[in-house]
């Protein structure tokens, strides 16, 4: 059984106004064009039980020098902190912990943000503890964009329900209204209040740099997979609607001025743009179906080949698409490079990957994660969980001709498997997650069989939502002046 078994409803709508991503995506720590991940692992950051400094380790720094201590990077087995495993982390994690009075843990790294327009996003794994005795005080701490108060910047913020308990937490903000008053206040959805402490949530906020806009915010348990999304109206980054200059770096903050032990715990950081790579040599049975739903939903897309396979730089990108029914110089091509997308996926990058190909077609693609595909045509395969999220709208069985051509063995620990070709009862549609990116696996007809509208045709628009995490609403929808449009996907 899979840790993220997730029947989640996708919203799979199509472009109403214009569409906005919170893909929950994590990566390894490096800096790369449009994008900045880390998730504390060696060797790129040294840590042990008792916390190693991060300030001083892969780019970050003490911002006020006179008034701060370092977060630290701990190992998850053993930890001081009795901090308990990510459940999307690998072996360390930072942790930021307040010492009260006038010194508080402030860590920080500066991070471009290209030509300052255009969607981005923010998402962490956050868990809140207290480690001192209480009542303690407010607030227990944050994550922010910087420089606070001069460029366009907000805070993620986590307070206490109640300060005499420290039990559970709020995952609040502090924004901007749109003549450009601060506002301290919590998102108008109930699964961002009364958070448990001990507990990992990953927490992910979209900002519109061309509108000066927080136009989205999300928080996933990480323990069940549940997620829930809240679009926001009429709360800005600092300036308001007038704007100011984009933010330089984000920063990470814990602590309070009377009362010690507010502490929070962090991993897959990462800050980005969102984006998604198709790689083919030709159009899978000559109709450019991926093409037109990436288009459909407005999801920024670029396009790439076969000759980019080693070259291509994949640290662009969250969601990468290998397109069905290539050619045997493509998938040549591929197995040769397949590493560079098992390390893409591993640190965080979602991988769309079709191995459905002409029978005769040789060789056969190889997968991450060591799985094995096999010729097996079939005109029916039966869903397994006719309640996945990719299948939404998909009758079981699902015909047709074929439905699938491939099937998979040695399937990766902690594959969830959707569908199986009917005869040999052998998965043709798997979902597995490596290290913070997860797999779409599939060996399904899914471009000819939405051109012609076989059974399987809501497989790819249902998934490209999912992995993309797409959302939509008008272009009147900013008129209110606090809410928005939420939902949740169980």
């Amino acid at each position: 059984m899979s840790m993220r078994k997730d029947h989640a409803r996708v919203c799979s709508v199509r472009r109403v106004g214009y569409a906005l991503s919170v893909a929950l995506l994590l990566t390894i720590a490096h800096s790369a064009h449009a994008q900045w991940s880390g998730t504390f692992e060696p060797s790129a950051f040294v840590g042990n039980t008792t916390g190693i400094a991060l300030n001083g380790q892969g780019g970050f720094f003490n911002p006020v020098p006179a008034t701060s201590v370092s977060a630290e990077v701990y190992t998850y087995s053993g930890n001081t902190l009795g901090i308990p495993q990510n459940p999307t982390g690998e072996t360390q994690f930072a942790a930021s912990e307040g010492p009260a009075g006038s010194i508080h843990s402030r860590s920080q790294l500066a991070f471009p943000f290209d030509d300052g327009t255009g969607l981005w996003m923010t998402s962490f794994d956050i868990l809140v503890t207290f480690t001192g005795t209480l009542p303690t005080a407010q607030n227990i701490g944050s994550f922010s964009t910087q420089e606070n108060g001069v460029e366009a910047t907000f805070i993620s913020l986590a307070t206490w329900v109640d300060t005499n308990t420290a039990a559970n937490w709020n995952a609040d903000y502090v924004w901007y209204d749109s003549g450009g008053a601060q506002i301290q206040e919590q998102v108008p959805n109930p699964a961002f209040q009364n958070l448990e402490v001990n507990r990992w949530y990953r927490w992910t906020t979209l900002f519109d740099l061309d509108t000066n806009r927080i136009v989205e915010v999300a928080i996933t348990d990480l323990s069940t997979g549940t997620t829930s999304r809240q679009l926001i109206a009429s709360r800005y980054l600092t300036g308001g609607a007038t704007g100011a200059p984009p933010p330089t770096g984000f920063r990470l903050f814990a602590g309070n001025s009377t009362e010690p032990g507010n502490t929070i715990a962090w991993d897959n950081i990462m800050v980005a743009r969102p984006g998604a790579l198709v790689i083919q040599d030709e159009h899978a049975w000559g109709w450019a179906i991926m093409q037109e739903i990436l288009t459909d939903l407005a999801l920024p897309y670029d396009m790439a080949s076969s000759a980019d396979l080693a070259t291509i730089d994949l640290d662009r990108y969250h969601l990468v698409l290998i397109s069905s029914n290539q050619d045997g110089n493509f998938y040549t091509e591929w197995n040769t490079n397949v590493a560079r997308f098992e390390n893409f996926v591993v640190d965080g990058g979602h991988l769309w990957l079709s191995t459905c190909a002409q029978a005769d077609t040789v060789p056969e693609p190889l997968i991450p994660g060591g799985v094995i595909s096999n010729t097996d045509l079939d005109n029916w395969n039966v869903l397994i969980d006719p309640d996945h999220r990719w299948v939404i709208g998909v009758p079981n069985p699902m015909y047709g001709s074929y439905a699938s051509h491939d099937s998979f063995t040695n399937l990766y620990p902690g594959s969830w498997v959707v569908a199986v070709a009917q005869t040999s009862g052998q998965p043709t549609l798997v979902e597995y997650w490596m290290g913070a990116g997860s797999v779409f696996l599939t060996g399904q007809t899914l471009e000819i069989t939405t051109d012609l509208e076989w059974d399987g045709a809501p497989i790819i628009e249902n998934s490209l939502n999912d992995l993309m995490g797409w959302l939509v609403f008008s272009n009147g929808f900013d008129s209110g002046t606090t809410g928005g449009w939420s939902t949740t996907f169980p």
